[in-house]
C-alpha cells in the first residue's frame, strides 16, 4: 500500500510537459472504470444538445440558404435529424462500449459538418459562405463538451479541418478573399479546443488520483486504527487480552448466545508471587508470567476467553446456552499451571509456582453486565487463599449473595 500511495505521489507531482498526469498500467483500468459513468453522461447530454442546436439552425436556412432551401430542409430534417436520434438512442445503451460509441458521435459530427459544407457549395448565395464558420462551431462544440480520448479528439480536428480546407481551397463558389481568414480562424480556434479536451482529461485524471490517495489515506487510517484497537485490547506482557479486550470479546459471545446466556466465570491468582519477584527478579516474574499465561492458554477450549486483568491475576470466561459443570472448569487451569513445574522456592503452599482460583456461574445482570460473577468469584478467589492457596472454590452466586447478605445483616 505505501507503494501504491508512493505512486500516487508522483503522478500528482505532475512535474513534466504541460504537467501531464501518467498513471500507472495498473491504474489505468480502474481510471477507465471511474469516469465511464461520468463520460456516458456527458456524451449523451451532448449528442442531445448538439442534435437540437444543429435542427435549430434549419430557421437561418430560409435567409442563408434560400436559393436551395427545399433540398436543405430535407437533408437537414429528413436525414440528419432521424440518424442523430438514432445515435442519441445507441449512445444512451449501456450495453454499448463506450468507445464505440465516443467513436460513433465523431462520425455523426464529420458527417454533419460534411453535408453543410456540400450544401453551402450547392447555393449560389453568398452568405452561405458565412455557414462555413458555423462548421467550426460545430467541432468546437465537439472537442470542449464530448469528453471525446485525446486521440479520438485529435483524429476528428485534423480530418474536419482538412475537409473544410478542401472545401475551401476547391470550392468554385468560394470568394477568393475569405479563403485565407477562413481556414486562419479555423486553426484560431482548433488548436485551443484540442487543448481544451487534453487538458479536460488531465484534470479528470488528477481527479480520480486525488480520490484514489484519499481513499488509500481512510485506508491506511482504518487499518492504523484496527492495530491500535487490537494493540490496546492485548496485554503486552503476555499476548492474552486484558480486560479491555476481554469485555470486547463477551460482548460478541453474549449477543451470539443471547441474553439468557450462561456464564461461567473463574478468577485466578497466582499464590506467593511477590516472594517470587523479590528472590528471583523481576524479569524472571515476567517469565513465570509468560509461562503461566502460555500453560493456561493451552487449556482453553475454543469457547473459553482467557484475559490477564492485574499483575498476577488472570480470569477465564465461558458463555454458554446451558450452565457448564463450575469445578471441573476451574480445576483445569489450576492443574495446567501445577504441571508446569516451575520451581518456586519462596512458596508457602509447594515448590513450584500454583495458581488459586475462584469461580461462579450464572446469568447476566439486569443491565447486562458480569458484575455480580466477578463480585463472587473474587469473593471464592479470596477463600481459596484463606484455605491455603493452590485449590479452587466455586460459590453459587444466588446461595453467595444470601450468605453476604446474612453477614451484613448480623
Amino acid at each position: 500500500m505505501k507503494e501504491e500511495a508512493t505512486g500516487l505521489e508522483r503522478a500528482l507531482a505532475a512535474d513534466g510537459l504541460l504537467k501531464a498526469v501518467k498513471m500507472a498500467p495498473a491504474l489505468v483500468a480502474e481510471y477507465e472504470q471511474y469516469v465511464e459513468p461520468q463520460k456516458r453522461r456527458i456524451l449523451f447530454a451532448a449528442v442531445l444538445l448538439g442534435i437540437f442546436n444543429y435542427t435549430a439552425f434549419a430557421l437561418l436556412d430560409w435567409w442563408v440558404l434560400s436559393d436551395i432551401i427545399g433540398l436543405v430542409l430535407l437533408v437537414r430534417l429528413g436525414v440528419c435529424l432521424p440518424i442523430g436520434c438514432l445515435g442519441l438512442y445507441l449512445v444512451s445503451r449501456p450495453n454499448i462500449p463506450l468507445v464505440w460509441q465516443q467513436l460513433m458521435s465523431c462520425v455523426l459530427c464529420w458527417a454533419g459538418i460534411a453535408i453543410l459544407s456540400g450544401l453551402v457549395l450547392l447555393s449560389d448565395k453568398p452568405e452561405a459562405q458565412g455557414y462555413l464558420l458555423g462548421n467550426y462551431a460545430l467541432i468546437f462544440f465537439a472537442l470542449t463538451l464530448m469528453a471525446l480520448p485525446f486521440r479520438m479528439a485529435l483524429g476528428l480536428t485534423v480530418a474536419t479541418f482538412a475537409l473544410l480546407a478542401a472545401t475551401v481551397l476547391l470550392g468554385p463558389g468560394i470568394t477568393p478573399a475569405f479563403k485565407m481568414p477562413y481556414l486562419a480562424t479555423g486553426l484560431v480556434l482548433l488548436i485551443p479546443a484540442v487543448y481544451a479536451n487534453w487538458s479536460t482529461e488531465n484534470e479528470r485524471r488528477r481527479h480520480f488520483l486525488l480520490v484514489t490517495r484519499e481513499r488509500i489515506r481512510q485506508r491506511q487510517l482504518s487499518e492504523q486504527r484496527d492495530i491500535l484497537d487490537r494493540l490496546a485490547a492485548i496485554d503486552p506482557l503476555t499476548g492474552l487480552s486484558n480486560r479491555r479486550g476481554l469485555d470486547i470479546a463477551l460482548a460478541k459471545d453474549i449477543e451470539n448466545a443471547g441474553d439468557q446466556a450462561w456464564v461461567v466465570l473463574a478468577m485466578l491468582d497466582i499464590d506467593s508471587f511477590k516472594p517470587y519477584n523479590d528472590n528471583y527478579g523481576h524479569p524472571a516474574g515476567d517469565e513465570a508470567l509468560k509461562l503461566v499465561a502460555k500453560a493456561l492458554d493451552y487449556a482453553l477450549d475454543g469457547h473459553t476467553r482467557l484475559a490477564r486483568i492485574g499483575g498476577e491475576e488472570f480470569v477465564a470466561v465461558q458463555v454458554a446456552r446451558e450452565l457448564p459443570d463450575i469445578a471441573p472448569f476451574a480445576e483445569q487451569f489450576r492443574a495446567a499451571v501445577e504441571r508446569l513445574a516451575l520451581p518456586h522456592g519462596y512458596s508457602v503452599t509447594t515448590d513450584v509456582v500454583t495458581v488459586s482460583v475462584g469461580a461462579s456461574a450464572g446469568v447476566l445482570d439486569e443491565d447486562g453486565s458480569l458484575k455480580s460473577l466477578f463480585t463472587v468469584a473474587d469473593r471464592a478467589l479470596y477463600e481459596a487463599k484463606t484455605q491455603g492457596r493452590n485449590r479452587v472454590v466455586v460459590f453459587e452466586p444466588l446461595a453467595e449473595c444470601a450468605r453476604h447478605e446474612a453477614a451484613e445483616r448480623a
